[in-house]
C-alpha cells in the first residue's frame, strides 16, 4: 500500500536490506522535490489506505500513555500450601490454623497492579528479590 502511494507520485519506495545508500538518497530528494500540495497529497493518501491501522495504533497508543497506575497490592503469603480434596477438610484445616502467627516463612509474594483504564497485571513469585523486580520493570523510564 505504502509502495503503491509513493508510486502515484512518481517515487519508488521499495527498498531491501542491500539497498545503497545512494539509491536511498535519490529517493528522499524526489520526495523532497515534491510541492507542499504534493505532499499533502501523499499524506491523505496514505492515511486513505491505512487509516484502520493508524487509528488502531493511535488508540492502543493513547490507552497506554493515559492509563496510570491505580493502585499495587502485595500479599506476601505465609506458611504452606494445603491443599485439602473436600469443603469438610478445608473448613477443619481453617477453624485451628493460627493466622497470627507471623514467624512462619514467606511462601511466596502475589502482586496485582490495578491501571485506572481497568488494566490488571498479576504476578507471582517465590523470590521478594524477583516481586521487586517485577515492579521495577513497571517504573516508567
Amino acid at each position: 500500500m505504502i509502495i503503491g502511494a509513493f508510486r502515484r507520485f512518481g517515487i519508488d519506495a521499495s527498498s531491501e536490506e542491500g539497498t545503497p545508500d545512494r539509491e536511498s538518497q535519490r529517493k528522499v530528494r524526489l520526495y523532497d522535490r515534491l510541492s507542499a500540495k504534493q505532499r499533502r497529497e501523499l499524506s491523505a493518501e496514505l492515511m486513505r489506505l491505512n487509516g484502520a491501522q493508524v487509528k488502531g495504533f493511535i488508540d492502543a497508543l493513547t490507552i497506554a500513555v493515559s492509563r496510570k497506575i491505580q493502585r499495587i497490592v502485595v500479599l506476601p503469603l505465609h506458611g504452606q500450601i494445603e491443599e485439602l480434596p473436600t469443603l469438610d477438610e478445608a473448613i477443619a484445616f481453617l477453624r485451628p490454623y493460627d493466622d497470627q502467627n507471623g514467624r512462619k516463612p514467606v511462601y511466596r509474594y502475589e502482586i496485582q497492579i490495578r491501571y485506572s483504564n481497568g488494566d490488571s497485571i498479576e504476578g507471582k513469585f517465590a523470590e521478594k528479590e524477583e516481586a521487586i523486580e517485577f515492579l521495577e520493570s513497571y517504573r516508567p523510564k
